[in-house]
């Protein structure tokens, strides 16, 4: 089977598909081969107006065959929102990026995918 590092649109990888009301929870996860020798991961998330990111360690969680998550539960305030994943290893420090198809590559380029979080007040 393959196996993606991030899947935006998988809930396997992301608790919620789409904008998410602010203060409710989200896990993201990534999936990453032992063969990778991780160190440490983070979620590198910002808000758009803010001019630096932020550094969330994630937490090694279970395994998936050959495959580790790392993963942390946030909340948010109302904005759009940037994120990526970085992760160091002993053959250096990768990121986990976006793709035109929105699935997870490693790559040496942090490429986000974004998050919209929205006025939990808020009705159609």
């Amino acid at each position: 089977m393959n196996y993606y590092p991030f899947d935006s649109r998988n809930s396997l990888y992301k608790s919620k598909f789409g904008a998410v009301a602010e203060g409710e929870s989200l896990r993201l996860r990534i999936l990453l081969h032992r063969d990778a020798k991780v160190h440490n991961a983070y979620l590198v998330i910002k808000k758009d107006e803010e001019y630096q990111p932020h550094h969330i360690e994630l937490t090694p969680a279970e395994w998936l065959e050959d495959y580790r998550f790392y993963e942390c539960d946030l909340t948010l305030t109302e904005g759009l929102y940037w994120y990526c994943f970085r992760y160091t290893s002993d053959h250096g420090e990768f990121y986990v990026s976006n793709t035109e198809t929105s699935l997870g590559i490693v790559s040496n380029e942090a490429i986000c995918w974004q998050q919209t979080v929205y006025d939990k007040s808020y009705n159609t």
